[in-house]
């Protein structure tokens, strides 16, 4: 199984959450806006570069993780 399948059913699950909760605020007349969900494109693109930086924090991290494991035992470690 590839690492990034596992994101799949986790994506698919917050879909149908928020289409869920677009449909409670539906039916009892109210929007996302009312209950403080603001959509904008500066936003997303704060958004986006967090996670760019999360990830590339994540990949150095682990990298680190890994020479220093190997410098102490000798092996790579288990993943």
């Amino acid at each position: 199984m590839l690492a990034g399948s596992r994101w799949v059913p986790a994506i698919g699950h917050e879909i149908v959450v928020l289409l869920l909760l677009g449909y409670v605020l539906r039916r009892t007349g109210r929007t996302l806006r009312d209950i403080g969900l603001r959509w904008s494109l500066k936003d997303a693109a704060w958004g986006l570069l967090v996670a760019v930086v999360a990830y590339v924090m994540y990949a150095g991290a682990a990298v680190i993780i890994g020479v220093v494991h190997r410098y102490f035992y000798g092996t790579l470690p288990l993943a």
